[in-house]
């Protein structure tokens, strides 16, 4: 039984091998976090025979049996994230051939809903698709003379005093600017705004990284929770925008989940998108007037 037990380790574990290599050559994004389950599998196999000698069988079939459950699981997320990216690609392949010889505002409105609807899916992954208490939004990075500012490119909340059309722009400072810099961002756990706004402000440039009072009194959103993560160019990794996440609740947000169901699902497709929608969209001082 030992021997046998030993030969089975040794096929799981170049099982897993085999497809990380696999996959490595056929995803452009998030292999490495595909695969996290089968990582973690191959760990048991490798622990399980050092207190094989200590342990029943059946504690050793139990081991068997949750290895095998988790490279079932594994196998269903990796083939369900390539579906969604093979999809994702050929859609943006027919949105390129669709939108030759349009207007450029037509263009850039057309990737402004590819990436509000990105936006939309993801609140929807997170169960929050449905909730007045949390809102998402996609921005650009504008580089001035000066200093960087951010556009909001596109939005959603299922709150209806927030869901309508904002423009302008956002000083380099706060969460937004933070992940900017280090990649992610999350604040949590602030302080209720109708409990105690003076201390809800203070927290804002604290807490929040805000810098002025101007910033702090221009938020119409009053979150207690933020998370922002950078949006990359699939081609060559050069930061393109940041997605942020709120919400009026002080820890809602399961940050690791918000990484994931982006980075596997969603950072190709908005990346490309962000970069489409900068090409089209019109210069700052026209983008007022023309709805941008």
């Amino acid at each position: 039984m030992t021997a046998l037990y030993f030969q089975f380790m040794d096929w799981i574990l170049s099982s897993y091998l085999k497809l990380k290599v696999y996959f490595s050559s056929q995803l452009s994004i998030g292999t490495e976090l595909k695969l996290f389950s089968l990582q973690a599998l191959a760990t048991i196999f490798l622990a399980a025979p050092k207190a094989l000698s200590d342990v029943s069988l059946f504690i050793t079939l139990t081991f068997l049996l949750i290895g095998i459950i988790l490279q079932i699981c594994a196998a269903k997320l990796t083939r369900k994230a390539i579906t969604h990216e093979s999809f994702l690609k050929k859609r943006l392949e027919c949105s390129f051939e669709n939108r030759k010889g349009k207007p450029e505002d037509e263009n850039a409105e057309y990737f402004r809903s590819e990436i509000r609807d990105c936006l939309i899916a993801i609140l929807e992954q997170l169960n929050f698709r449905y909730s007045p208490l949390h809102r998402i939004r996609a921005y650009l990075p504008r580089e001035t003379t000066q200093n960087r500012e951010f556009s909001i490119v596109a939005y959603f909340t299922d709150n209806s005093d927030l869901e309508r059309t904002r423009t302008g722009d956002y000083p380099d400072e706060g969460v937004l600017a933070n992940a900017w810099r280090n990649g992610t961002c999350e604040v949590s756990n602030l302080s209720d705004f109708k409990e105690n706004e003076s201390l809800w402000k203070n927290e804002q440039k604290s807490k929040g990284h805000l810098v002025s009072d101007k910033s702090v009194d221009a938020i119409n959103f009053k979150a207690r929770q933020y998370f922002s993560i950078v949006i990359r160019d699939p081609q060559d990794e050069s930061k393109m925008g940041v997605i942020t996440i709120e919400s009026m609740l002080p820890k809602s947000i399961n940050v690791k989940q918000a990484s994931r169901i982006i980075e596997m699902q969603f950072a190709w497709y908005i990346g490309k998108c962000l970069k489409e929608f900068k090409n089209y969209a019109p210069e700052p001082k026209f983008a007022a007037e023309r709805g941008f």
